[in-house]
């Protein structure tokens, strides 16, 4: 029988949900960590390119698997890099 380690996520005071739209990357070849994904990198210059980019790209809804939301991943089974920002209390 499985058992949750979170029985109430909605309840509990302090609790920041994190549901909502993502900005995410399909890692088709398994680089992202290789080509350091998390670290976000922009252009410095308008004539740069960035083969990987989290802004003005791909947006998915979380919680939800990225194979119902994207017709073209409906048999996908690699990578996702998912990002998004929020405000975290220290404590």
């Amino acid at each position: 029988m499985a058992q949750s380690f979170v029985m109430n996520p909605y309840g509990c005071k302090n609790a920041t949900l994190l549901n909502g739209k993502w900005n995410a990357i399909i890692d088709l070849y398994g680089r992202g960590e290789t080509m350091e994904f998390y670290q976000n990198r922009k252009a410095q210059k308008n004539t740069k390119f960035l083969e990987y980019s989290f802004s003005g790209g791909l947006r998915l809804d979380v919680p939800g698997d990225f194979n119902s939301q994207v017709p073209e991943l409906k048999y996908y089974e690699g990578n996702v890099w998912y990002q998004r920002h929020f405000t975290a209390k220290k404590d």
